[in-house]
């Protein structure tokens, strides 16, 4: 399914307000923290197999078990209703609340990790549902760097490069959606109409060029990186991908300039396996 705007739904802002003033109470986990670089990432399961709140990672739920509410869930009304009207619960296999704030997630492919299992019991298909949020909240897939909007029903082909940043101490909230493949590429959201799913051209952002000067500038960072710091630079290179077009590839072709230039050449191992990692081989 590829990444785009579905539909966009009528909330009722003053509900969302009260059921998000709520989670304030919530036990949020910090799963796939090695994603993350800065102040906060946390997430809250309201729709898992068994029910089971968990630990939030999505490889450590038994597939087996029939999805359900969870506790948070249920305290979430109206969230829940909304849910049950626009999406075809019949194939959703997680839900949950994902918080952010002067964050930058690290680029990389998701599902890796269910690699030939069988798609009707595992996640397939991404949803979001921006419930909070604003104008330094961005996305990319690939060398697009793009908004979504309150109240917006996006798909995200979540097997592509990706990544999301929160650039203000502002919080971004999202209700993100992973349905089995069991419907394949349509039917998950009702109402949906009939135009392609795609990016539209009023979402995207406008970068200038990387200039040759900031290339070298980020290749300098080779000289200071050690393990202490090796999140911050990745979050130097990913938030720079944000503001600036560095072609395709720029995040990973970025890393591979700094492990060529690393003297310490066991960091510069340790570095040059994270692509793997990330994009193509991940088990836990």
């Amino acid at each position: 399914m590829h990444t785009g705007r579905v539909s966009a739904l009528e909330l009722d802002q003053e509900k969302l307000r009260s059921e998000m003033e709520l989670t304030r109470t919530f036990r949020f986990t910090e799963a796939y923290q090695e994603f993350v670089s800065g102040k906060l990432s946390k997430d809250v399961m309201l729709w898992t197999p068994g029910g089971v709140s968990g630990d939030g990672i999505i490889a450590h739920y038994d597939q087996s078990l029939e999805p359900r509410i969870t506790e948070y869930g249920e305290r979430l009304p109206y969230l829940m209703q909304t849910v049950e009207e626009n999406f075809a619960t019949e194939h959703i296999r997680f839900a949950r609340l994902a918080v952010l704030s002067e964050m930058v997630h690290i680029p990389h492919r998701d599902y890796v990790e269910f690699a030939g299992a069988a798609s009707q019991a595992t996640p397939a298909h991404r949803l979001h549902l921006p419930i909070i949020t604003n104008p330094s909240c961005l996305f990319s897939e690939d060398n697009t760097v793009y908004r979504m909007k309150v109240g917006e029903v996006w798909f995200l082909d979540a097997s592509r490069e990706h990544g999301s940043a929160a650039l203000s101490a502002e919080t971004r909230i999202h209700l993100i959606v992973d349905f089995t493949d069991e419907a394949g590429d349509t039917g998950l959201v009702r109402g949906a109409g009939e135009e392609p799913v795609s990016i539209p051209q009023s979402h995207l952002v406008h970068r200038e060029p990387l200039s040759d000067e900031e290339r070298a500038g980020l290749y300098s960072l080779a000289s200071i990186v050690d393990r202490d710091n090796l999140k911050d630079v990745l979050a130097i290179i990913a938030k720079k991908h944000y503001r600036r077009d560095g072609g395709d590839g720029f995040f990973w072709n970025t890393v591979d300039a700094l492990v060529e230039r690393i003297p310490d050449r066991e960091l510069a191992k340790h570095v040059a396996g994270l692509r793997e990692y990330f994009l193509l081989d991940r088990t836990e």
